[in-house]
């Protein structure tokens, strides 16, 4: 048992191992894993031996299910408790750039039920443009900010950019939608040439539903240096943490699932029973690869 989780080993034969791996936090809701007739508890000591068990995770199947939200309300409100978290954290140990990924609902559907849209909802119908994005957005940021002291301070200079800007407990800047071609807005906020707050001691920015490149390599055109040197640097790998993110996705053979990560528990991917079929440590998301090969072999497990 270490401070933050439990893992469990349980050998079925010397050719083949089970993980059950269950966060800590969702134990608290009792939720537990499935009781080996055999136990190895992993401490954080033991370097050596838990990294071993990681890698066992990556490849062994499994079998703790996990209820995800339903909703993309109920998706909010899920990383409205990580927020909290991070706001009740000592501000010299809680990242201070971090990004919040929520689902967003299908266009003209009635319920907001979290269904694949692919990455960034891009396969849905945003025949509105970024203002449609935004409207759909909007709500769920606000469930998010809700019960703090959080006011919607308006959209970053042109509407159609549906960059949004909230201002919360003073100490923390929340936006929406910041892409390549809106990063600009994004360096002009940090060096505080729309307020102060973000550039105060202790300050925390949260983009939420931001779809950027990977260390900004797209962002300004070629003769822009300056604006691309500073991509560079404030879009660098690493730099801002992921600290909410709840994701339909779907392989090429058609297998659905689902990714989700609440700070500073792992990366997991869930089956679409719900089944945890893989657990990833750290801030780095599970590549595309690691995700497909996760669920298609759990699917080809069942068949």
């Amino acid at each position: 048992r270490s401070p933050s989780r439990h893992i469990y080993v349980l050998y079925h034969s010397s050719s083949r191992v089970m993980v059950s791996f269950l966060p800590k936090t969702l134990l608290h809701h009792g939720i537990s894993p499935p009781l080996p007739t055999r136990i190895h508890r992993i401490t954080s000591r033991d370097r050596r031996r838990r990294d071993n068990v990681v890698a066992l995770c990556s490849k062994a199947t499994v079998c703790t299910s996990v209820p995800l939200p339903s909703t993309c309300a109920d998706a909010a409100v899920d990383a409205r408790q990580v927020l909290r978290a991070l706001r009740e954290m000592k501000q010299s140990e809680r990242p201070s750039r971090v990004r919040m990924e929520l689902p967003l609902p299908q266009a003209g559907v009635e319920n907001d039920k979290i269904v694949y849209l692919g990455k960034h909802g891009q396969l849905a119908d945003w025949s509105g443009g970024m203002r449609q994005r935004f409207r759909a957005t909007r709500p769920l940021v606000d469930t998010l900010l809700e019960g703090r002291q959080a006011n919607f301070a308006g959209l970053l200079e042109d509407a159609e950019d549906g960059v949004g800007v909230w201002a919360c407990d003073g100490d923390i800047t929340v936006l929406t939608h910041v892409a390549d071609t809106t990063a600009g807005l994004l360096f002009k906020l940090l060096r505080g040439e729309y307020g102060s707050a973000p550039t105060r001691e202790g300050a925390m920015v949260c983009v939420v539903n931001a779809f950027w490149t990977d260390g900004g390599e797209k962002v300004g055109n070629p003769w822009e240096f300056k604006l691309r040197e500073e991509a560079r640097d404030v879009l660098k790998a690493g730099s801002w943490e992921v600290v909410y993110c709840l994701r339909a996705v779907r392989t090429a053979a058609g297998v659905p699932g689902t990714i989700w990560r609440r700070y500073p528990e792992p990366w997991l991917v869930l089956d679409e029973t719900g089944r945890v079929v893989l657990s990833k440590e750290g801030s780095e998301e599970p590549s595309s690869a690691e995700v497909a090969e996760a669920l298609n072999r759990t699917a080809n497990a069942t068949e």
